[in-house]
């Protein structure tokens, strides 16, 4: 796969998710992605439940606040689909038992443009095209 690596300005306050290797710009890709609809699906109990979580500590008292309309971020990642935004409307739904969550799945173009640096672009690349072909 070739694709060409464009930086963009971090800025002070932009959110962030780390999966202990890469780091994703969550604040440019959510600006990305409500202004393009065509990544908004409803994720059903099964597929929500099957998302790599990759650990992320959960905060019991933010789980009542969240809305549920608002889309978690899930990316076609080198081990599966990824949950990148969203673990406290995930562990919600699960509680409430929901039949389905609204999400974003962003496919492996898209989610690359919004990792913060070179060396996680590249290593990227290799890992999905190790273990996608």
């Amino acid at each position: 796969m070739n694709l060409i690596y464009k930086s963009f300005n971090t800025e002070q306050g932009d959110e962030t998710f780390t999966d202990c290797i890469f780091i994703w710009n969550i604040s440019k890709l959510l600006v990305y992605l409500k202004s393009s609809k065509k990544y908004l699906y409803k994720l059903n109990k099964v597929q929500y439940t099957n998302l790599i979580t990759s650990g992320q500590s959960v905060d019991e008292s933010k789980i009542e606040l969240v809305n549920l309309e608002e889309p978690v971020i899930v990316i076609d990642y080198y081990r599966g689909n990824l949950l990148i935004d969203g673990i406290h409307r995930v562990r919600k739904a699960q509680k409430l038992n929901c039949e389905y969550i609204y999400a974003y799945v962003v496919p492996f173009e898209e989610h690359i443009k919004f990792l913060k640096n070179r060396t996680d672009f590249d290593l990227m690349i290799k890992l999905y095209n190790e273990f996608k072909l």
